[in-house]
């Protein structure tokens, strides 16, 4: 789009108050965006009101990196000149670099509005809901941009991910093959393509697309990354697994460099031992007060599933989701005001336990507010909250719904570091930590020690169960856990795939579950025992705590080998 449309040409200068000098115009005749913004600024300081101005303004504040300065320009613009869908546009792509996803949403949605044909808006929607997690719409987004912009492959490329998410091979193929016949190069088709090449039992195939992308590609980022972890999981379905291995390491040792200026000195591991700290130095008593006076909380009933990233939440939440009373809330977080006036400061334990009714009644409703912010209503179902590392927060769970039901997922600590390790996830400061693999067996570590202490020393019904039961006996498994939660065990809940085959998952690690229960992932890490062997002291004794040893079993605890899990984790200087 031209720089006239995107603030307002002559014609809608002459129904403002003032139209944009005639200098600002000139400059933009000839293409020269830079003095056409210098002018812009010059006209505002003198009073002169125009969105076009603003919008110049914005768009060399944004340029520059001062990104809120940008987005105050761009709110004034659209203040001015509402039907300008172009503006709305530029306004929702700036929310999208400032994090905040749902503003922009609606931002695309208001351009769409007004002008349904702007195809390049579909798909910044379609997009943005990929980030907020409702892959479903993100199809119809993304459908209507491939329909609109025929001759872009970026669409396309997008949809044949979708497809391979939800498992739908073939669909993905034909996507993926449309959307390389526009460019050859295209890194989210070459990819999807693969995926299909992979699940059709093709692994040669699938290598060699990989590898051929790879070797003319371009340098370290995230698309990258993909592919070499891709290429690791074919390796692994070769047998290949020292190859898969070193593939697994280059794209983190990658991702490693580029991110570590932002996260490379996080304090994360040192955090979870001040809360340990802390907690250790707690009197149980207060965690005991009820919120006597609170109202009834809006969900019949109130269920927090956590474990550690990789540990198996996504089986059971699917299988509980299966339900037509059940709505899921998946890793977002919703205690953001809790966390940061409770778990973020050295004394934010103590402060928790004395906190008052209206304290605690204000984070409450704050944390309501964001659950349905995020587009879940609650009230009169099962609502779970699905957040493996929300262990963390016990505490603050505890206190804030002391009718809520805690749920925590066990699996084999060797099979999850390394579940870790391979997986591609967005990088923040929790997942920059599981980009090497001594890095991750030590949050491993931390994190269950500090999970242990507060089991220990607060008062606190925790229902701990092992992911490897649920794949074993799925209806037995089940029927324990729907009795802790107090719901009836239900023929629909074995059906764990099918919100998965319904594109209703915004996880891509659930394909796994689309033709049910899956035990491909158990005892993986047997095959990469070697490459595990300098962090099995840190993993070992959690092993044993929880049941996974020769002839183990039982009800699994945090009881268990206590002594030997603290030991080694500060011999390794955790």
């Amino acid at each position: 789009m031209t720089e006239q449309r995107l603030y307002g040409g002559a014609a809608e200068a002459a129904a403002e108050p003032a139209a944009p000098p005639a200098k600002v115009l000139a400059a933009l005749q000839r293409g020269d965006g830079e003095a056409a913004a210098r002018l812009a600024e010059q006209a505002l300081a003198a009073g002169v009101v125009h969105p076009m101005l603003y919008g110049l303004r914005a768009r060399r504040a944004e340029g520059q990196g001062r990104l809120l300065h940008a987005l105050e320009d761009f709110s004034a613009a659209v203040r001015l000149a509402p039907q300008n869908a172009e503006l709305q546009q530029a306004q929702g792509a700036l929310l999208v670099r400032l994090g905040r996803g749902r503003e922009a949403m609606a931002a695309f949605r208001r351009a769409l509005a007004l002008r349904p044909d702007l195809g390049g808006v579909w798909h910044e929607l379609g997009m943005a809901q990929i980030g907020d997690g409702d892959v479903s719409g993100a199809r119809t987004s993304l459908t209507q941009a491939a329909e609109r912009l025929p001759g872009r492959p970026e669409p396309l490329g997008q949809l044949s991910v979708l497809a391979t998410r939800r498992g739908d091979w073939e669909e993905g193929r034909r996507l993926a093959l449309a959307a390389l016949a526009l460019d050859p190069a295209m890194a989210s088709a070459t990819r999807a393509l693969a995926e299909a090449d992979l699940q059709a039992g093709r692994p040669d195939e699938a290598a060699e697309r990989l590898e051929v992308w790879l070797a003319h590609g371009t340098g370290p980022g995230p698309a990258r990354r993909l592919a070499l972890g891709l290429l690791g999981d074919v390796r692994e379905r070769q047998g290949r697994h020292a190859e898969a291995f070193a593939l697994y390491a280059q794209g983190n040792a990658e991702t490693r460099r580029l991110h570590e200026p932002r996260f490379g000195r996080s304090k994360l591991v040192e955090t979870l031992q001040g809360l340990r700290t802390q907690t250790l130095s707690a009197r149980p008593e207060p965690w005991r007060l009820p919120l006597v006076g609170e109202p009834p909380p809006p969900p019949r009933v109130h269920v927090f599933l956590m474990g550690f990233m990789r540990s198996g939440t996504t089986l059971l939440e699917q299988a509980l989701a299966a339900r037509d009373d059940v709505v899921t809330l998946e890793e977002r977080e919703a205690l953001t005001s809790g966390v940061q006036a409770f778990l973020g400061e050295p004394n934010g334990l103590e402060r928790l336990r004395h906190a008052d009714l209206s304290t605690l009644s204000r984070h409450r409703a704050d944390y309501w507010a964001r659950v349905r912010g995020f587009g879940v209503e609650p009230a009169g179902k099962v609502f779970v909250d699905k957040n493996p590392f929300n262990g963390v927060k016990l505490p603050l769970l505890w206190r804030l719904f002391p009718e809520a039901k805690i749920v925590f997922s066990l699996r084999q600590p060797q099979d999850v570091v390394l579940s870790c390790f391979k997986h591609r996830f967005a990088v923040n400061s929790y997942t920059y930590e599981l980009l090497d693999l001594q890095s991750a067996a030590r949050l491993y570590d931390s994190y269950m020690r500090l999970v242990q202490t507060y089991l220990d020393v607060i008062p606190g019904d925790v229902l701990l169960y092992r992911h490897e039961d649920l794949v074993a006996d799925l209806p037995g498994a089940l029927a324990r856990i729907c009795d802790h939660l107090g719901l009836e065990l239900s023929a629909e809940m074995f059906d764990v795939g099918r919100r998965v085959r319904e594109g209703r998952v915004s996880s891509p690690s659930a394909v796994q579950l689309r033709n049910g229960v899956n035990r491909q992932g158990l005892q993986t890490w047997r095959r990469y025992a070697t490459h595990l062997q300098g962090v099995q002291p840190l993993l070992e004794p959690w092993s044993r705590t929880f049941g996974y040893v020769e002839g183990g079993g039982g009800a699994p605890s945090f009881k268990r080998a206590a002594t030997a899990a603290g030991c080694a984790s500060d011999r390794d200087g955790a």
